[in-house]
């Protein structure tokens, strides 16, 4: 499920990069728990661990995550990486360096 504001924030901060606009993956936050209390508890573990540690990745200020599951990019930017490739399973890293290689390195990531 997205946040009732998660797309008007996007378009927010699209709208305000300018031109990096075209060279920017707008990034998500991916959560792991919404059913928790429903699946084994070494899954439900698993789950938790996975979403604390998205989150850190997300909010330091040291890396630059890749995209995981959920993310916006500017139309010019598929049409540069000549868009999605549906044969490849983990898309989302894929789609990023195929941005990053066609865009020739210009690519960031907006949290």
């Amino acid at each position: 499920f997205f946040h009732p504001n998660h797309f008007a924030y996007v378009t927010h901060a699209f709208i305000s990069d300018g031109d990096k606009r075209f060279h920017r993956f707008y990034l998500a936050i991916t959560n792991f728990l919404p059913n928790c209390n429903a699946v084994p508890a070494v899954c439900s573990t698993r789950y938790t661990v996975l979403t604390i540690a998205r989150l850190a990745e997300m909010g330091s200020a040291l890396t630059s995550p890749f995209p995981l599951a959920i993310y916006s990019i500017s139309l010019r930017l598929a049409q540069k990486a000549h868009f999605w490739d549906p044969t490849v399973i983990p898309e989302d890293w894929h789609m990023y360096f195929r941005c990053v290689f066609a865009d020739e390195g210009k690519v960031d990531v907006t949290r």
